[in-house]
């Protein structure tokens, strides 16, 4: 008996451990490799033709907003970020050469990888840039950037949903959009990600904070860049490595979520094998009570996600024609035939 409530504890650590709804970063980034859609991109400063209208170059200081291909990536982007990105990316000059690399931070802390790479495991991308700075801007943003990337050398960045510029008491903690403004508000220049106008928290907003003290009220998403003058829109697209269709679907799948959360629904707790491990992890001071929440909320969503994600896709195997609007219906009804038994 006693090696049974060990194995089950530890599944439960290695599930607390791995994931919570939010603990990977803003994104719940994929990383995905395989067949390059950004064949025409090179190691260049140009961008693939799917983003935008083609001829589209990057530059230094230009900010990324992406989504991944994965459901948690469309919950925060549609229901926590405020539209269809959910993650920030700042575009810098690699310190080798003059490839583009990608600077951003995750759950994994602060990353400088070849944009490239960052692309390629993106499903939409959007850029943006500051439109009217002075000549010296450009190296005042990178000399920022290169100051932050030593000081994580240094001591690391880490990553927290809540600090979105960095807590006073935790002055290398942020987020993805918190760490672009800092870097620009190193630069002496305008900050992309502006505080938003305070609003009223809708039953989403309450469940949201009740499992994990996060307030999205006030939580800037990646969406203030957009509406924020002093930016310009470049272009969006999406990657053709990833179907549209099913993009859709994930849309369909959080928006049911959150009209369950609207409706006063909240997820019910998993059951079996994982549950008794939770519990036990929880007796025995291994989690606390709100790392056990979390882990079951994400585990309520994500094997909720899988059931209305998996008939689509075998939907589409059958029926490779099947337009957006068919799979959004489909997915839909099964959203609410499955609502009872995942919600309550």
């Amino acid at each position: 008996m006693e090696i049974s409530k060990n194995g089950a504890v530890a599944a439960a650590l290695t599930i607390a451990l791995a994931a919570t709804l939010f603990s990977s970063g803003c994104a719940g980034l994929a990383d995905r490799r395989g067949p390059s859609a950004l064949a025409d991109a090179g190691s260049t400063w140009s961008a693939p033709q799917w983003l935008g209208d083609g001829g589209l170059r990057f530059e230094e200081g230009d900010i990324l907003l992406v989504r991944s291909p994965e459901v948690f990536s469309a919950l925060f982007a549609r229901h926590g970020s405020g539209g269809d990105y959910s993650h920030a990316i700042l575009v810098v000059r690699s310190l080798d050469d003059d490839a583009p690399m990608a600077l951003h931070i995750m759950g994994r802390g602060l990353l400088m990888e070849p944009l490239r790479e960052r692309l390629e495991a993106s499903a939409r991308v959007a850029v943006l840039r500051l439109g009217e700075s002075d000549e010296t801007a450009a190296a005042r943003l990178r000399a920022a950037s290169l100051a932050w990337i030593e000081r994580d050398r240094e001591q690391r960045l880490t990553f927290s949903l809540h600090a979105w510029e960095g807590w006073r008491e935790q002055p290398l903690t942020f987020n993805c959009v918190g760490l672009v403004n800092r870097i620009y508000r190193d630069a002496n220049l305008s900050e992309p990600f502006p505080a938003p106008p305070e609003r009223p928290a809708d039953e989403w907003q309450r469940l949201v904070r009740r499992y994990f003290d996060l307030d999205l009220t006030t939580l800037p998403g990646t969406g203030e860049v957009v509406g924020n003058p002093a930016f310009v829109w470049l272009g969006a697209g999406e990657n053709p490595e990833f179907d549209p269709r099913i993009l859709a679907v994930q849309d369909e799948i959080v928006d049911a979520v959150h009209g369950f959360a609207l409706a006063g629904l909240e997820p019910r707790q998993p059951r079996g094998l994982v549950r008794v491990g939770l519990v036990l992890a929880e007796a025995t001071g291994r989690i606390s009570r709100k790392t056990r929440r979390q882990v079951e909320m994400r585990l309520v969503f994500a094997d909720f996600a899988r059931r209305v994600e998996k008939p689509a896709r075998a939907y589409l195997r059958r029926r490779p024609r099947a337009d957006e609007a068919r799979l959004r219906a489909l997915a839909e009804r099964r959203s609410n035939h499955l609502r009872d038994r995942y919600f309550e």
